[in-house]
């Protein structure tokens, strides 16, 4: 079973693409912004912290590598993919309950930091990131 959608129609169509278009703008420049500012915002912890984490009660790991990075090597504690240049538009897939950590994960830390602070700029506040990313990871990579 496909489920159809009915097109968008004229100007509600382009109202629309330009609403979200504007938004996910929006939300970058503020994570930019404060990613030059204060790099040093963003709480980093250790592998040990993570697992630590991991298996205390709910969190949220997010792995904000591309699909293709994401299916080469996978840290193995339930993380989801949310490919940096989607989260913007999929900032809605996070936990709505803002008292549940949120974990970022990229190669490196890069990306994971302009997640944090693109997810801090929309209001999420117990935020942090991998050091070192999955490089770091102990284990095969």
């Amino acid at each position: 079973m496909m489920l159809k959608l009915a097109p968008l129609q004229g100007d509600t169509a382009w109202r629309w693409i330009a609403m979200s278009a504007l938004t996910a703008l929006f939300l970058v420049i503020q994570a930019f912004t404060a990613f030059s500012q204060e790099p040093q915002r963003v709480k980093r912890i250790s592998p040990e912290e993570l697992r630590t984490a991991w298996m205390a009660g709910p969190h949220a790991l997010i792995d904000v590598r591309s699909a293709e990075e994401f299916a080469a090597h996978r840290l193995g504690l339930g993380e989801r993919l949310i490919p940096l240049d989607s989260l913007p538009h999929r900032l809605h897939e996070l936990p709505q309950d803002r008292g549940i950590p949120l974990i970022f994960v990229c190669r490196t830390v890069r990306r994971a930091t302009v997640a944090a602070h693109l997810a801090q700029a929309a209001g999420w506040n117990n935020v942090a990131i991998l050091d070192g990313g999955v490089a770091g990871w102990p284990g095969p990579k």
